[in-house]
């Protein structure tokens, strides 16, 4: 809700086969992983949007250190830095990117 109330089209996806589903229909811009994923869930997640995007963009949210958030991505930040920081590092994350969805 505070991505789409910041102005960002935002897919929601609870389960793996509606994220990949997500990722095959629709332009993603940005993927933004959890930081209630297990480890496992969030590599398979990665994993799948880098071979059908490469270019995708990545924010793995955090509750501490996890195999997935030390992960080369984009963007790592803890799900306690409250709203105005998420948006913030989503703004920066598609600086230049048009028609933006998450």
């Amino acid at each position: 809700m505070v991505l789409e109330k910041a102005g960002y089209t935002v897919f929601t996806a609870l389960e793996a086969p509606a994220l990949e589903n997500t990722l095959l229909s629709q332009k993603i811009s940005l993927l933004v992983l959890c930081h209630t994923l297990s480890s496992e869930k969030c590599e398979a997640a990665l994993d799948f949007a880098e071979s059908k995007h490469p270019k995708i963009r990545s924010l793995v949210l955090t509750a501490g250190s996890t195999p997935c958030s030390e992960r080369a991505h984009d963007a790592v930040l803890s799900a306690f830095d409250g709203p105005r920081r998420l948006v913030e590092t989503v703004q920066n994350l598609l600086e230049n990117v048009p028609a933006a969805s998450l």
